[in-house]
């Protein structure tokens, strides 16, 4: 399973599982050099080509699971209760491009990047918890390890 982009036709690798063998031509391909277009450098579209050259399909994980932090954060700034719902009814919370997650875990960062401008909008707060996001990576990687 994958994320489908939100941009254009193609995959978001930034969340996917996946099982090894099922999939392993794209990593044989790549090794050998085979290359194709991109849109974007990186593996999105190296992914999203293979699979279509060799015929496989991915299912796709429902829109209505993720949530985008960049996107859901912009939008607390004027429907707070909207974003709130956003990430509290997510199974996925995608942090893509900036920022990156580690940074907004860091109370200091946190509040120069957003909190100021919060402010500025006649915001106390965020309108969801950026602690509880927080403990939710920190048990992951207490279970998985760091990656």
């Amino acid at each position: 399973m994958i994320v489908k982009d939100w941009y254009y036709d193609g995959f978001n690798s930034s969340v996917m599982r996946i099982r090894n063998e099922p999939l392993r031509f794209i990593y044989d391909e790549f090794a050998a050099g085979k290359a194709y277009l991109a849109k974007v450098p990186g593996d999105q579209d190296y992914i999203t080509a293979s699979m279509r050259s060799n015929g496989i399909a991915a299912a796709c994980f429902p829109t209505a699971m993720i949530a985008s932090f960049k996107r859901t954060i912009r939008l607390g700034m004027t429907q707070p209760a909207l974003a709130a719902k956003q990430i509290n009814e997510a199974t996925i919370v995608k942090f893509h491009g900036n920022p990156k997650m580690h940074k907004v875990f860091r109370p200091t960062y946190r509040f120069f990047k957003y909190g100021l401008r919060y402010a500025l909008h006649g915001q106390p707060s965020f309108p969801f918890s950026v602690q509880e996001l927080a403990r939710n990576w920190t048990a992951y990687d207490r279970i998985y390890g760091n990656r």
